[in-house]
């Protein structure tokens, strides 16, 4: 049995925003773009700039943050809600932030450390600066993924651009671009090129044409990393899915 199960290494791994939008529906994606817009217009006004300064405190993040690891907590922190079974927190949260023209920075920050804890923002995992220079800091597993990610596996979880999903971006267009996701793996662990890892990583195992058989693929509806797994049966294999719609 392979509950999600994730064979398939992904360079660019733009569907992941879309399949969190997909799983919030569309009233929730509409909220959750509103509040990327917001901390966006903060940002625009100059990274070290009362306003962006403003979301990072409200956010409780460091101040000197850059823009990439700060958007890049900021769709997680929503993604994750999506992905481990609080979607009608988060949903509820900003869609009534929106309709009462609510502060939705405020309100995603509120949204943020109530469920995830008052930490959450200034974690390692999302600051380029600690990963490089903190080892005091570092959570057990939050380097080790990263590093995972930056020389064999990818996952980048860039904006979808243009063309590429039939779905507006959750996640901002202008700060989580490949380039971007890039240069922070490049500034912790030097450079690499990960696409030509991937590649190996796939012609090594196979991704989702592997060579094993007699195994039971299940993937939640609701899973964002589903595209990244067996999501179709193969019975010449022998290699069933069940995908199991959350509701």
């Amino acid at each position: 049995l392979s509950s999600s199960g994730v064979v398939d290494p992904l360079f660019n791994f733009w569907q992941f925003d879309q399949e969190v939008s997909i799983a919030a529906g569309p009233a929730c994606a509409a909220a959750l773009r509103n509040v990327t817009a917001a901390f966006e217009a903060a940002e625009q006004q100059g990274s070290a700039g009362p306003a962006a300064a403003a979301a990072r405190k409200a956010m409780g993040a460091r101040a000197g943050l850059s823009s990439s690891d700060f958007f890049y907590m900021l769709a997680d922190s929503s993604a994750m809600a999506v992905q481990y079974g609080h979607k009608d927190t988060v949903c509820s949260a900003m869609t009534k932030a929106v309709s009462e023209g609510a502060d939705l920075i405020a309100a995603f920050a509120n949204f943020t450390t109530s469920l995830w804890g008052a930490d959450f923002p200034s974690m390692c995992f999302y600051d380029t600066q600690c990963l490089t220079s903190s080892p005091d800091k570092w959570q057990p597993t939050s380097r080790s993924w990263r590093w995972q990610k930056c020389t064999e596996l990818a996952y980048l979880q860039a904006a979808p651009t243009e063309g590429q999903s039939a779905l507006p971006s959750l996640r901002t267009t202008r700060y989580l671009t490949m380039p971007d996701l890039l240069k922070q793996c490049e500034a912790v662990f030097g450079k690499h090129d990960l696409a030509a890892a991937t590649e190996r990583i796939l012609a090594m195992f196979g991704g989702k044409n592997f060579k094993g058989s007699n195994v039971f693929f299940s993937n939640g509806s609701d899973d964002p990393w589903q595209r990244a797994s067996v999501n179709t049966s193969e019975p010449s294999k022998q290699l069933p899915e069940l995908t199991i719609e959350c509701s």
